[in-house]
């Protein structure tokens, strides 16, 4: 007796031709084209792919005949046929396809993701290499990576915009478990009624139309030279954007476009042959871009095995980049030797790379790898916030409790741990591989969707994507505002910040001034530039006047000076005249680039005393005048007449009020910054977990009088975490007493200042918008200073005498230590809460005695601007 034979692998993806003909047949070849590219540019069929593909080629490469017109209705008897014919073809399952919808712009240009993973991470290292191979590329064969990537995205940008009117909306698609293949009728008709053929136009509209234009022509192969040979991982077409067939150039579906440029690099890249100097050029770029990613002030030396380290991050990162695929291993095990010899001890060891080639699965054991533009998803995904960062790589480099961490995607891994806290919950060792799971979503894709809108007001700007700034973050929206609102701040050496909203389109920028020379620091600055914000797009008839036709941005430029020299002596005379009436402002308009201009002088500046609502006069009536000046330069109305608008904008709270008062705090230098969050306390509940079980505590459940029993599990427990706490400080080295002073110092100085600020605000009419950051800031305040007085305690008490650095991560850990013990064990009896009053109101007194007189403003705004100061990697290179 034998069984049925199962099918191989060749035979499983071997095509039922006679199928696929027999249903093709009955319709004319120009309504196949239109139905299939249609479907192919569609978000509705994006599972089945590469059975569209698999029809749209057939159709291609078979003669030219008439038939009956194939209509939206036709689509998914086509599709059953493709699937039953070849059941080889993949189907996407493992994650949602990216949304064509969402407008996601790559260089202001709309992108088609296609089918690739992280198009945007690929689009940004195609570039990357370009800018180190085009010129000799441009030599050898007429153009360039960079003019096949503008070619390609214009066309898919063009196509797009054709079709998005008749796209349906993301919320009308009825949620379901099927997997199906529809599209309407005026997606069909869309596609129908746009241009065959605009390859030629979209080349004209390049930057370097000439080398476009011979880009297109190696681009554009005859459909019968295509070997079309299908693989679920790779690119059926390869460097194709258009075939001869027909008679006739056909473009080919705009969904492609992205596999066309991916595939142009490899091809081009391999037969040109780069000379070192183009690999020199190369790792010069990628040492440059992760300065720019670690918010650096100076890029290290180009090495071909660039090293820097980041003491206070406890990180050593070797950069390294490779052309061909080849050399990318080579590098990369270079580069993991180089640190395994010379990095520090107690430092994680992260490698960056750049090139074409991209690492696929891992499993990391000491040094986690990661391409440039992954690490750039992460910082942008995580605020710029550097320690997220390097907690990240600690975990995944350190994996306590087994001996590696699997992933298939980076992201993935990173995601993880983001919504989780943690991938490694705190346990007993085990020699195992901790694998991630698929997130099954393209968090790139996501973030960039989401933050579209904005990135499209910051473009029409001249500023930069938000990918490319220090510290980024939405914020919600005041009563009465639309679209989105969005904070953003960029720290070297030309530190800026902007607050931009979508509706109507503005960009508020402030660059602050040196701090100790102007009277509005960084924090008062950006609070300023909200509450200018929320003033503008708050009010109907405000956001009205600021609305161009064009939709053009207004940018708003708020420069601050330095305060006024001391008086001229008599016999000098004033270089200006003061005025008797009004207020002397400095202020400029550029109406070609819709920019506005305020300087924040001392004279301006005083009429904000008081309540403000002088100063808040004036700036309204001056954005008034500017505003319509700029919209009649531009060829557009007059706007909202002054009375109307003046009305509007004195309804709303002045948007700065400057007092002042006098104190005796103590300077807070440094700022306090200890990190926390989650990821901050899963590292202190791994080690309380390691301390309670060398401790013996016995596993169970125990409730009321049998939990708290006299030398019980609570009491033991409670044992366990002192002993891990006293074992901690002692680990460290002595400087870690002086350490904990002086942020426990600058932690009561942030609680004192806002406390005061608090005060302010929240007698001030725009309290309301206080009322959460006032519980926020009383709950985070008490916490920080309570366990920092614990800590300093302990440290008397058990003084550390060990070898691990004393630096910021280390009192943070710390500082999360005690929060297990507080919520621990028997709560604390009325003698030992008496104890840590009374130390808490000496050392109060102790920081206290320390100060000299100072002067500070309270500068109230719409919320509380927080924890903004100057960040990136303090390095050194190696």
């Amino acid at each position: 007796m034998t069984g049925e034979r199962l099918p191989t692998s060749a035979r499983h993806r071997r095509v039922q031709w006679k199928l696929i003909d027999r249903a093709l047949i009955r319709f004319s070849t120009e309504s196949l084209l239109t139905l299939l590219e249609a479907a192919l540019l569609s978000p509705t069929c994006s599972r089945v792919h590469d059975h569209l593909l698999l029809l749209w080629t057939r159709v291609a490469r078979s003669a030219h005949h008439a038939g009956a017109v194939a209509s939206a209705r036709d689509l998914p008897m086509l599709v059953q046929t493709a699937a039953f014919a070849a059941p080889g073809r993949g189907v996407l399952t493992d994650r949602e396809p990216n949304d064509p919808r969402a407008r996601v712009r790559f260089k202001g240009l709309l992108v088609h993701p296609g089918e690739l993973d992280h198009p945007l991470l690929v689009l940004r290292n195609v570039e990357l290499t370009g800018h180190a191979a085009d010129e000799q590329l441009v030599e050898e064969v007429g153009f360039g990576l960079g003019d096949v990537l503008e070619l390609a995205l214009r066309y898919s940008d063009r196509r797009i915009r054709e079709l998005l009117p008749a796209w349906p909306a993301a919320e009308e698609q009825a949620v379901t478990d099927r997997i199906s293949c529809s599209v309407t009728q005026e997606e069909v008709n869309a596609v129908a009624a746009a241009e065959r053929d605009c390859l030629d136009e979209v080349a004209d509209g390049c930057a370097h139309p000439e080398r476009a234009r011979r880009a297109l022509a190696w681009l554009t192969t005859d459909v019968g030279s295509l070997k079309l040979r299908y693989c679920p991982t790779g690119r059926l077409l390869g460097p194709v954007l258009a075939v001869r067939a027909h008679g006739r150039r056909i473009p080919v579906p705009a969904s492609e476009a992205l596999d066309a440029i991916t595939a142009c690099a490899e091809l081009l890249l391999t037969k040109s042959d780069p000379g070192p100097e183009v690999s020199k050029h190369l790792q010069d770029l990628t040492v440059t871009r992760v300065a720019e990613v670690l918010g650096l002030s100076q890029a290290p030396r180009p090495d071909l095995v660039c090293r820097i380290s980041g003491p206070s991050l406890r990180l050593d990162v070797a950069i390294v980049s490779a052309l061909a695929g080849g050399e990318l291993s080579a590098r990369l095990e270079a580069a993991r030797a180089v640190l395994a010899e010379e990095a520090a001890a107690g430092r994680e060891r992260l490698v960056v790379y750049a090139g074409p080639g991209v690492l696929g699965p891992e499993v990391v054991t000491d040094t986690l790898m990661l391409h440039v533009e992954e690490l750039a998803e992460m910082l942008a995904e995580a605020g710029g916030d550097r320690m997220t960062l390097a907690l990240f790589v600690m975990e995944m480099t350190s994996h306590p409790g087994v001996d590696a961490i699997a992933f298939h995607d980076a992201l993935d891994a990173w995601i993880a741990w983001r919504r989780l806290g943690t991938l490694l919950p705190p346990g007993a060792p085990r020699q195992d591989v901790a694998v991630v799971p698929p997130h099954g979503l393209d968090v790139s894709w996501e973030r960039a969707a989401i933050w579209s809108p904005v990135d499209q007001v910051l473009e029409d700007a001249g500023l930069p994507a938000s990918l490319h700034w220090t510290a980024v973050k939405l914020v919600g929206l005041p009563a009465g505002a639309a679209g989105r609102q969005a904070d953003l701040h960029h720290f070297g050496t030309q530190p800026i910040s902007v607050a931009v909203a979508t509706a109507p389109p503005l960009a508020v920028m402030v660059p602050p001034s040196t701090p100790g020379e102007a009277l509005l620091d960084l924090p008062a600055l950006t609070g300023l530039a909200d509450a200018v914000r929320t003033t503008i797009t708050a009010d109907p008839v405000i956001a009205e006047h600021f609305t161009l036709p064009d939709a053009t941005p207004f940018l708003l430029q708020l420069t601050q000076t330095s305060p006024l020299p001391n008086d001229p002596p008599d016999d000098e005379e004033p270089s200006v005249e003061p005025l008797r009436d009004g207020v002397r402002i400095a202020v400029a308009a550029d109406a070609q680039h819709a920019v506005i201009s305020i300087v924040l002088d001392a004279e301006l500046l005083a009429t904000f005393t008081g309540n403000g609502g002088h100063g808040h006069q004036v700036v309204g009536r001056a954005l008034h005048h500017l505003t319509a000046d700029v919209r009649r330069a531009r060829g557009a109305d007059d706007g909202v007449d002054l009375q109307e608008f003046l009305q509007a904008w004195n309804r709303a709270h002045p948007v700065l009020a400057i007092g002042g008062y006098e104190n005796f705090w103590p300077a807070t230098t440094p700022p306090y910054d200890i990190p926390d969050g989650v990821h901050v306390q899963v590292r202190a509940m791994r080690t309380a977990a390691a301390a309670i079980r060398r401790a013996g505590v016995p596993v169970g459940t125990w409730r009321g009088p049998d939990a708290y029993r006299p030398g019980g599990p609570a009491e033991q427990l409670l044992h366990a975490l002192e002993d891990a706490l006293a074992e901690e400080v002692q680990g460290h080295a002595p400087d870690l007493l002086t350490e904990l002073a002086r942020h426990l110092n600058a932690a009561w100085c942030t609680r004192a200042r806002g406390h005061q600020e608090l005060l302010v605000n929240l007698s001030a009419p725009w309290a309301e918008n206080w009322t959460e950051e006032a519980r926020d800031r009383h709950t985070k305040g008490a916490t920080s200073t309570s366990a920092l007085h614990l800590l300093l305690h302990q440290a008397i008490v058990t003084p550390p005498v060990g070898t691990r650095p004393a630096d910021l991560l280390a009192v943070a850990d710390l500082v999360a230590l005690p929060s297990c013990s507080c919520t621990a064990g028997s709560p604390p009896s009325p003698a030992a809460a008496g104890c840590m009053a009374s130390r808490s109101r000496s050392m109060r007194a102790a920081c206290t005695a320390l100060t000299n007189p100072t002067t500070t403003l309270a500068i109230p705004g719409r919320t509380a601007q927080r924890g903004l100061r100057p960040g990136g990697l303090d390095t050194g290179a190696a």
